[in-house]
């Protein structure tokens, strides 16, 4: 089945003021937009509202309503959801603490779900039975009330994730460069047999990708990959300082054994193939590979960021290496822990920030969360990694992929 979900239509926030003796709130209906941007007031506390029925990001307050098609909030476990009925908090569900699946919607009422800092707000400002009130940010005059939104309104589903952050475009400003489209009829879309065997590198099979190793196959509309090896990298070489998004289902281990294997994304990579050598490609000229190694999943447990520059550098830039491998030398630049739970459907995103001012800043973001972040200032393992592609890794892992695109 094909994960990728289609927006549609939904309601548009129409509010009132303060009202003598408490807060109200009136909805109006509309079929337009995706989105109504306005403020939240519980109490005398306000807060920015990023929408109704969109994609709940890093720190944002979200409100969600009852249509045809959505019974619940379409939001991950990191956050909090107020149930709003009458005008009234009816219930408080803290889902980051109890790990509590998505939020029914009330019918006439609506939910509102915060994530990081709207969190807060909401667990500090809003105990059952408070007042809420929605205001139109141009702060209008509010319409007469009107009927809650009804079922013949579609709802609004999931989309590219972008990060937090001052250095990330907002999300109407995103662009895919490079995607990968596994519609079409079940077969290959990217091996290594058709990269090493053919005069063209693949090209004919695949004009974006290429399988430096192993293969990924449309299934289902989505690409499947289990191989023991397997290395997909884009054909484009300025993507630099880009941000990949993908949906991954890890559908368990398909052998191996050691703590690192697992998927890993790599960002600004400099590729040298077949190494040494380099007689099939050599970005760059640079003779080795290099890059940032972004590992979502890894056997021991770990999430992981890891610099590679090319060469052996073990002896120039002792602190923080691992060691030399295939043209080049790992540095550890942070890690914290993630076990993935086998058969459940993650959204993985890989941000490379160029600060301007010779440093990368690298995020490893999950269901939209950032949950690794680390400054590259060329302290451990020498000058920041500024190659151009952007590529797919696993090793022993049976995944499920979707949605992958690579924007800046």
């Amino acid at each position: 089945m094909h994960l990728r979900t289609v927006r549609s239509p939904s309601a548009v926030i129409a509010l009132t003021g303060l009202l003598a003796g408490g807060l109200g709130v009136a909805l109006t209906t509309g079929s337009a937009a995706a989105a109504s941007t306005g403020v939240v007031a519980i109490s005398d506390q306000t807060h920015p509202l990023a929408g109704t029925n969109v994609p709940r990001l890093a720190d944002q307050l979200v409100r969600y309503t009852l249509t045809a098609t959505q019974r619940s909030t379409p939001t991950n476990q990191w956050g909090v959801e107020l149930v709003v009925v009458r005008d009234k908090v009816s219930s408080v569900r803290d889902r980051q603490v109890t790990g509590a699946g998505p939020t029914r919607l009330p019918r006439g009422g609506f939910v509102l779900s915060g994530n990081g800092t709207a969190r807060s707000w909401l667990l500090r400002s809003a105990p059952v039975g408070a007042r809420v009130t929605l205001r139109d940010a141009a702060t209008a005059p509010a319409p007469a009330a009107s009927p809650a939104p009804t079922a013949t309104q579609a709802p609004s589903a999931p989309a590219p994730v972008p990060t937090a952050g001052p250095a990330s475009p907002s999300p109407a400003a995103v662009q895919p460069l490079v995607t990968a489209d596994f519609n079409g009829p079940d077969g290959m879309f990217a091996d290594s047999a058709a990269f090493w065997g053919s005069g063209d590198r693949g090209l004919a099979q695949n004009p974006s990708w290429f399988a430096e190793s192993g293969s990924i196959q449309r299934r289902s509309s989505a690409g499947w990959a289990n191989s023991p090896v397997f290395r997909m990298w884009t054909r484009r070489t300025d993507l630099a300082g880009a941000r990949a998004d993908l949906t991954v289902r890890f559908n368990g281990w398909a052998g191996g054994s050691e703590a690192w294997h697992g998927i890993n994304l790599w960002m600004n990579y400099t590729l040298c193939t077949p190494f040494p050598g380099c007689s099939a490609v050599n970005d760059r000229g640079v003779g080795g590979n290099g890059g940032y190694a972004l590992d979502f999943m890894n056997r021991d447990g770990s999430l992981t960021i890891l610099k590679k520059v090319p060469g052996d550098t073990t002896a120039t830039w002792p602190t923080g290496n691992v060691g030399a491998s295939n043209g080049g030398t790992y540095y550890w630049l942070k890690n914290t822990t993630f076990t993935p739970q086998i058969g459940r459907t993650y959204r993985f995103s890989g941000r490379v920030i160029d600060n301007g001012n010779g440093s990368n800043t690298l995020q490893v973001l999950i269901d939209g969360v950032v949950r690794l972040e680390v400054l590259d200032d060329g302290r451990i393992g020498g000058p920041p990694q500024y190659g151009g592609r952007v590529g797919l890794r696993s090793d022993y892992a049976d995944m499920t992929v979707d949605d992958f695109s690579v924007s800046k």
